[in-house]
């Protein structure tokens, strides 16, 4: 959403003792953005909660996986099966986290263009308090009136640091994730490769004798 404020001119008195309006009504416009961005995000936040306890369950998994390896109580075809579903459910989980984070850039984007248009109209402001105190038109406080929506943008820009915090350590989890897993699968290729090799020499005992 971009807001085009306004442009002024010198000696359009008239113009410019209304502009002060106008700057109103752009950081009333600046806020709503502000606030839903705040709320887009939140929700970003409980998605990416639900997304933290995905990977948990799914490092349960892989750490159940590993004590199955170790209790060698289940059959090689067993934990073959339990790797598959292993594999299959960290990628649906990396699939979501994928989501996600396309979500975080939008919002990225979005509030990177909140924090120029703040950083405009401030200017702007500026600019207009110069030119009514030339002209000897009282200038409203504008800079109080933007105090509200400067915190606003400084919150937002905070939580987005935190979630791409957040997003950046859970990245790093998933690769350690799937190379532990990567590993698992490993372990269970070579102990079925042990095993066949043990049952190749009976196979061949099993033939009749050579004449």
């Amino acid at each position: 959403m971009h807001f085009h404020c306004f442009y002024f001119a010198e000696g359009k008195d008239a113009a410019l003792a209304e502009l002060p309006a106008i700057l109103g009504v752009c950081a009333a416009n600046l806020k709503i953005l502000a606030s839903k961005l705040m709320k887009q995000m939140e929700k970003l936040e409980i998605q990416n909660s639900f997304l933290k306890k995905r990977y948990e369950i799914t490092e349960e998994l892989a750490a159940d996986l590993e004590e199955h390896l170790a209790e060698k109580d289940l059959s090689t075809a067993d934990l073959k099966l339990l790797a598959a579903k292993l594999v299959e459910q960290r990628e649906a989980v990396e699939e979501w986290d994928s989501q996600l984070r396309k979500q975080y850039e939008k919002l990225d984007s979005r509030a990177a263009n909140l924090k120029k248009q703040v950083e405009k109209l401030e200017n702007e402001i500026e600019e207009v308090e110069k030119h009514l105190n030339k002209i000897g038109i009282r200038a409203p406080n504008l800079k109080l009136h933007m105090a509200e929506l400067v915190d606003q943008a400084e919150a937002v820009e905070k939580r987005k640091s935190e979630l791409k915090s957040y997003l950046t350590n859970i990245g790093l989890r998933a690769a350690e994730l799937k190379k532990y897993i990567a590993a698992l699968e490993k372990r269970i290729g070579a102990l079925e490769t042990k095993e066949l090799g043990e049952s190749s020499p009976n196979q061949s005992n099993t033939g009749f004798p050579m004449a």
